[in-house]
């Protein structure tokens, strides 16, 4: 008679029991709640029970529960396992004889693919970079973290601070390893084993699983059709077939740099042999709907064999219509220490269809290419051998031809030797490069790698300039540093054009100038035309906001550094960029500027980039709404760049402009003079009166460029308060008028339509000769007593038109005449300013009057 022994367990909790894994040498905390129960028995051994664990643990893996029953009589076992993850289940179902015949059965449903592969992570355990260890909080020593004061606020402006110089620094050091974390899916799995004895068993394993990245804001799929792998054959020892289809490139991309131009699917069948007498891996490989850009991407070669110590590459890829095809053979080892050996050729046009990997801003159009690379050494330190010769190329780079293209290039070891480059850009335009680099690492060269670009046009979508001057390339072609000097005239820069937004009525709300903060409210805006305001009759109740440009400026210095291109593996060595003549940036209708100047790169091509120099504007104008200011030729004009500053220069600009101050604005639609002219400059300051009065108006900027808005200066003469300058120079558009009538609806858009055309007009003349149109309403001069005692003289519309000279800083000519209103007379207006309060002006018009006046103006 046997005897044996029986167990209960009821929520008995596994915390501080502890595994240890000898291949790996740590201890594993185990977790969870234990219930079940069971009997032992001894001759004949018998073993049964079932076991459920609540919330199990192992280390960082866990589960929401695992559940197993199973029985041993003598040598027969059968068991069942249901084990539960956060997503999908996972069973196991298994019977036969100790020590012979078994077979098992595993099923995979729903399992989330990124839980699986931090689960194979943390059982594999992670390295730690470097194979540094672990450091203690001690190693700190004084280190202080300053929280403000220690108060809530001044924890969260520390917490603030933290998560902006983890921002900047993932700026400047992105992540270039696998980004496996974004890969998301589902995996369905079935499996069965069976064999004679443990070490035979044979397993058929049949898996999809369907794939998609996490995105910012939404989930991404790789491709329709879910990833298939199959398996037949032994686990130890023996051969067996495999294949995988639907492997799409996307998915490389998260562990491998793919360009993101090849489109499309990876498939492969083969054999495998753990035997150890043959290759491990044998495969062909499949391309499946792949294209490179537009072109279709075959193999006509397609072995690839796994062994232990390297993997062989047989391969040949015909890219479209080409008529050569890319051989790429040899092996490569899977220890970096290890031989290389590596060969790459190609002839004719094959590499004519690799233009597709510039994302096509590079097409070529004709020619031939032959290149032979050998590739030698380790994995580290690789050395090449080879050549590239181009004969009579032709190709199409952006929206510019280059032609007549003939280079070779030798690859000597640890250096490549450009032999002969010679090109033709455009219509004039030569470009020739000659030298040496190194290959991965610097090295010493007799003559390094240098450009020389002569009258070259370079022509882009918001840019277009002449680019003349030299190049020089050092450091290693895997790492340059350019310098040289590169001259950038005769151009022209049209960044994408703003627009006018009207508050209220919902849509944009980004990009907004000072004028939303003086006169309207942070609310919603949309974009308006001017001629939409005129079909509407816009009754001016409600302020119109002038937008930047399409595409918002950076107001800050972090803004700047995240549209900077983030290539640390360029650098810039004293590369000085000569800027003009005849350089000008225009955005219409907004503004123009001709200018010229130096800057010096140093540094990185990412945001820690550094400019010196300084860019001195020779002439220019800026439309704000319905006033054109010009640059002041008095003041310095200049926008300078330090490396403490980045690429955000320090600006010392001044502009100045004429607005008319005689419009009225009240229940009337006419103005209240009978002659616009008869006080200009001269009469009283009150806009009621109806004159036309001139004021003189300069805004100047003075600062970073990123914190202008509190730098702005508004200055007039006659002087008047910053209030009564922003609704001229917003043709009174800008604080929220009551009221409206036709001479203001003149004013706003008859300045906003002639006022690029008036500025381009002064721009050509000169920045001391200025034209401005004044259009307004102008009550005929009364000439009857019948007209005296009806009323009935209605006011007309005149475009005033003013020709000015500024002779000197304070010496100043003027014509105003109105061409369309015979009965208003030509005047010449001459003014001295003798202080920043005082002048002396005196006028006569074409009748023959003479008028003539003292200022004297005070402020209060």
């Amino acid at each position: 008679m046997g005897w044996g022994y029986r167990w209960d367990a009821a929520g008995l909790r596994l915390d501080g029991v502890q595994l240890v894994f000898p291949s790996q040498q740590r201890f594993e905390s185990v977790g969870g709640q234990l219930s079940g129960s069971g009997q032992l028995a001894f001759a004949p051994l018998s073993l049964n029970g079932r076991v459920t664990v609540n919330a199990p643990r192992m280390g960082a893996f866990s589960l929401q529960k695992v559940a197993l029953e199973g029985g041993l009589q003598n040598t027969r076992f059968e068991a069942d396992a249901v084990l539960t993850p956060p997503l999908g289940s996972f069973t196991i179902n298994t019977k036969g004889l100790v020590n012979g015949p078994s077979s098992a059965r595993v099923e995979a449903n729903g399992l989330d693919v990124n839980w699986l592969l931090n689960v194979s992570r943390q059982l594999r355990g992670e390295d730690r970079p470097d194979g540094l260890p672990l450091g203690r909080v001690d190693d700190l020593g004084t280190l202080v973290i300053n929280t403000f004061g220690g108060s809530l606020d001044g924890q969260l402006k520390a917490l603030n601070e933290a998560r902006h110089a983890l921002r900047l620094y993932a700026l400047a050091h992105p992540d270039q390893g696998p980004q496996v974390e974004r890969l998301e899916g589902r995996l369905d799995a079935v499996a069965t084993l069976q064999g004679p004895r443990l070490r035979q068993l044979v397993a058929d394993v049949q898996a999809k699983a369907h794939l998609w990245t996490d995105g910012d804001d939404q989930a991404q799929a790789l491709q329709l059709e879910p990833v298939v792998a199959t398996l037949k054959g032994p686990l130890f020892g023996g051969a067996g077939t495999f294949s995988f289809l639907h492997l799409p490139f996307s998915l490389l991309a998260l562990i491998a740099p793919v360009p993101p131009m090849l489109k499309g699917a990876l498939g492969g069948r083969g054999r495998y042999d753990l035997s150890g007498e043959s290759p491990l891996i044998s495969s062909s490989l499949t391309l499946e709907s792949t294209t490179l850009g537009d072109q279709p991407l075959r193999f006509e070669r397609d072995s690839l064999v796994v062994e232990d110590q390297d993997l062989r590459l047989d391969l040949a890829l015909r890219c479209g219509q080409s008529d050569e095809v890319v051989v790429i053979n040899g092996s490569i080892p899977f220890d970096s220490s290890s031989e290389l050996n590596l060969q790459v050729e190609s002839h004719g046009d094959a590499l004519t269809p690799l233009a597709a990997l510039s994302g096509g801003s590079v097409k070529i159009q004709s020619g031939r290419s032959d290149l032979r690379l050998m590739l030698r050494g380790s994995l580290n330190q690789p050395v090449a051998n080879g050549f590239v010769v181009v004969s009579d190329g032709s190709i199409t780079l952006g929206e510019k031809s280059v032609s007549r293209i003939n280079a070779s290039m030798l690859f000597d070891f640890d250096r490549v030797e450009l032999q002969r480059l010679e090109a033709q850009m455009g219509s004039d335009g030569i470009l020739r490069g000659a030298g040496s680099i190194g290959l991965l690492q610097e090295q010493k060269v007799e003559s390094p790698l240098t450009f020389a670009l002569t009258k070259v046009k370079i022509q882009q979508e918001i840019a277009r300039y002449q680019a003349d001057g030299t190049l020089i390339v050092k450091g290693a072609l895997a790492r340059p540093t350019i310098g040289g000097e590169l001259s950038l005239s005769h151009g022209l820069i049209t960044p994408r054009s703003g627009g006018v937004a009207r508050a209220g009525q919902g849509g944009l709300r980004a990009g907004l100038s000072r004028a939303n903060q003086l006169g309207a409210s942070d609310e919603t805006l949309s974009e308006v035309s001017i001629t939409k305001l005129v079909e509407e009759k816009w009754d001016f109740k409600k302020p119109l906001v002038l937008m930047g440009p399409g595409t918002p400026l950076p107001s800050s210095q972090e803004r700047l550094k995240e549209m900077m291109p983030n290539l640390p593996a360029l650098r810039f060595q004293n590369l000085r960029l000569i800027l003009g003549p005849d350089l000008e940036v225009r955005m219409p209708p907004f503004l123009s500027f001709r200018g010229s100047g130096q800057l010096l790169l140093n540094g990185q091509l990412d945001p820690s980039l550094q400019a010196r120099g300084l860019i001195r504007l020779d002439a220019g104008r800026v439309s704000l709404f319905t006033t054109s200011f010009i640059l002041d030729p008095k003041a310095s004009n200049v926008a300078v760049f330090t490396p403490s500053l980045g690429l955000i220069p320090y600006v010392d600009v001044a502009m100045k402009s004429r607005v008319s101050d005689g419009v009225s604005i009240g229940e009337s639609d006419r103005a209240t003079t009978s002659n616009v002219f008869e006080t200009n400059g001269l009469g009283a300051l009150s806009i009621g009166g109806g004159q036309l009065n001139l004021v003189r108006i300069t805004v100047e900027a003075t600062g970073r460029a990123d914190r202008l808005m509190g730098d702005l200066k508004l200055r007039s003469s006659p002087p008047m308060g910053e209030s009564e300058l922003l609704g001229l120079i917003g043709g009174n558009s800008l604080t929220g008028l009551a009221g409206g009538g036709g001479a203001a609806l003149a004013a706003v858009v008859g300045q906003s339509l002639l006022s690029p055309v008036i500025g381009t007009l002064t721009d050509a003349l000169g920045q001391r000769m200025q034209i401005a149109l004044f259009p307004t309403y102008v009550t005929p001069e009364v000439k009857s007593e019948e007209e005296r005692t009806s009323g009935r003289v209605p006011p007309t519309f005149t475009v005033v038109t003013e020709i000015g000279l500024d002779v000197s800083d304070r010496f100043d000519l003027s014509v105003i005449a109105a061409p369309n209103n015979t009965g208003v007379p030509p005047q010449a207006t001459v003014s001295y300013q003798l202080t920043p309060n005082t002048n002396v002006t005196g006028s006569m018009d074409t009748n023959g009057t003479w008028q003539s006046q003292f200022q004297l103006f005070f402020r209060f």
